[in-house]
């Protein structure tokens, strides 16, 4: 699952906004920047990390392994699923739609 330009754009851009980041244009190439963490964005990366370490940490002192295992063939699949692109189109006039439970 990839994001658009423009999701990234308006990402950036709040983030630079909110002081996260630093736009710096590329010396060499002046079509690019080059995007460097503030220290405020290195202060919540670890925290970011130490988070993610936390749920981490409680998903697998909850979650038998075997469970685990099953989550994420069924992740994998969902993913190829759609990656395939079979969801890109609508679905046609005469397909019956999908059951809601």
């Amino acid at each position: 699952m990839g994001l658009e330009a423009r999701s990234i754009t308006r990402t950036l851009r709040n983030m630079e906004k909110e002081g996260f980041i630093v736009k710096v244009q590329d010396a060499h190439d002046r079509r690019f920047f080059r995007i460097f963490l503030t220290e405020k964005g290195k202060v919540a990366r670890e925290v970011s990390r130490q988070t993610v370490r936390r749920f981490n940490k409680a998903v697998q002192d909850t979650v038998s392994d075997d469970k685990l295992q099953v989550f994420f063939e069924v992740i994998q699949k969902v993913h190829q699923i759609i990656d395939s692109g079979i969801f890109s189109q609508p679905a046609p006039l005469n397909e019956a739609p999908l059951a809601v439970y």
